[in-house]
């Protein structure tokens, strides 16, 4: 009898959830807008508290995926060839567009070299002085999030440098772990973790310790699925309204509350949304727009920096747009812009974004994708 699997034709037989997918389109353009805040921050658009603290959604982010990873993959690894075969998928999934931007960002180094050398122009940071050699090592093995200070490169990659190595651990709890004993130890994850976030408060980026602030999110999300997938109970839709501006609520006050209780309102969310049944919330969620922003989030996710940063040089270094600012650690250059100007700006960077998202996931993430369902695991 062959026990042959195609991890990916059984992952697929499950209803794909597809307002918790446009969940995550919002979340990756409330990351963008907090980004645009480095040359247009007095714009009304970026000059509100949820997209100030627009970096709690990264923490979204890792509970969906853990909650996604677990509702696919729960019942399919168990052996050391469906590990390798999951966490090739997984590189497949996040590798490609990672070293599509790494050697964007490289080849705008390159550019501002040249740049600086002709025109004699001052930049604030010289090409490769923070994003170096090493850093560059680091980004390639995606390690950048346990071994680099500052961000280098494209910045946000350091989340896809800490989830791609939770889902291994997460992996290795399934072999190691009878499926008997699995929550308890999805529990010990998340109390671990929580419990190296309170005594070393890691940065969100620049040590080892940056990985339990993933791990703590992405387990979390795995017993979110697992209270789904053990009590269906019939909730009222309306609760997930509640859900939802508690949630929101949340990320506008993201400095007063801790760390560690943003992952349990979003898991609440999703729960909402999950048993909630029918509702006009869920209903526009599903709608087409919305749902391809989630599909084509990754993109838009990793790809805004690039847009951002060369806008940010071209008004800094050709039109000048530049003025010293105290930002509390004394005074550097930024880019600024009139609240009118950085609007517009706005929103055509990020109908570009989507625009590039769009392609890179048509011709870049697709391509790998389709590789990936390939892979058969013994």
């Amino acid at each position: 009898m062959s026990d042959q699997v195609n991890l990916s034709s059984l992952a697929v037989q499950k209803e794909k959830l597809l307002y918790l997918e446009s969940l995550r389109g919002i979340a990756a353009l409330t990351v963008v807008l907090l980004h645009a805040r480095t040359f247009a921050r007095d714009s009304l658009l970026l000059s509100n508290p949820f997209v100030m603290n627009g970096g709690l959604m990264v923490d979204f982010f890792f509970v969906l995926s853990g909650f996604v990873i677990a509702y696919n993959y729960s019942d399919r690894l168990s052996s050391i060839s469906s590990f390798v075969g999951f966490q090739t998928k997984r590189f497949l999934r996040l590798y490609p567009l990672h070293l599509l931007t790494l050697i964007a960002f490289v080849g705008l180094g390159i550019v501002k070299i040249i740049f600086v050398k002709i025109t004699g122009a001052t930049p604030a940071n010289a090409a490769f002085s923070i994003s170096d050699f090493g850093a560059f090592v680091n980004n390639l093995f995606l390690t950048q999030a346990f071994f680099e200070s500052e961000f280098t490169f494209n910045g946000p990659s350091w989340s896809i440098s800490s989830e791609f190595y939770t889902y291994a651990v997460f992996a290795g709890v399934l072999l190691a772990v009878s499926k008997g004993w699995r929550v308890f130890a999805y529990f010990c994850v998340v109390a671990l973790s929580a419990l190296v976030i309170i005594v070393f408060r890691p940065p969100t980026t620049g040590t080892i310790w940056v990985l339990f602030t993933c791990t703590y999110s992405f387990f979390l999300g795995a017993l979110t699925y697992v209270l789904y997938s053990k009590i269906k109970p019939k909730i009222p839709s309306w609760l997930a309204y509640i859900a939802l501006i508690l949630a929101i609520v949340s990320v506008c006050y993201g400095d007063t509350l801790d760390h560690l209780v943003h992952p349990f309102i979003f898991a609440f969310l999703m729960l909402a949304l999950l048993w909630g049944g029918d509702s006009h919330l869920k209903h526009y969620l599903n709608s087409k727009a919305l749902v391809f922003l989630g599909t084509v989030s990754y993109g838009i996710y990793m790809i805004h920096t690039v847009v951002w940063y060369v806008l940010k040089q071209v008004l800094g270094q050709v039109f000048g747009l530049t003025t010293m600012m105290d930002l509390g650690e004394g005074l550097e250059k930024k880019v600024v812009v009139s609240e009118p100007i950085g609007t517009a700006l706005v929103f055509l960077g990020i109908v570009l974004i989507i625009f590039l998202a769009y392609l890179s996931h048509r011709f870049v993430e697709m391509p790998f994708n389709r590789m990936g369902k390939n892979i058969k695991v013994r």
